[in-house]
């Protein structure tokens, strides 16, 4: 296990779409959806799992942290019978950011919940979906 990463993180849209844009210029509508779709996600990370919270949805990913570094931390993960590696890039002890998707120059950034508040609001949230 790597402590780094255990806890809440939410995405940083705005760090997120600034690097999307240095890429590709979006639209307003698609910048809109993302934000939307952001501002409902809480990632949880345990020492062999992380929980995704989207909504009143929850997923459950089993993982195995394979390497680390001062600045990295590669997990393994096994979804629908696949093996896949990510590679986590920290900013610091409350950022960090991987790849949208799998081969994706793409990134998404993250920051730690600090707030009590919203960290107990969010806990209540993964209870009621049963983490």
């Amino acid at each position: 296990p790597d402590e780094r990463i255990q806890g809440e993180w939410r995405v940083d849209i705005e760090s997120t779409l600034k690097d999307w844009k240095e890429h590709k210029p979006i639209s307003a509508s698609r910048e809109q959806f993302w934000t939307q779709t952001w501002q409902e996600v809480l990632v949880t990370y345990y020492p062999d799992r992380y929980t995704t919270v989207f909504h009143q949805d929850s997923t459950r990913q089993y993982y195995q942290v394979r390497r680390k570094t001062d600045k990295e931390l590669v997990i393994r993960e096994v979804k629908d019978g696949k093996t896949r590696d990510l590679t986590i890039h920290f900013d610091g002890p409350d950022r960090m950011w991987m790849p949208f998707a799998e081969g994706s120059e793409l990134r998404q950034y993250y920051y730690r919940v600090n707030s009590q508040k919203d960290s107990a609001k969010n806990r209540g949230q993964a209870l009621i979906a049963g983490n």
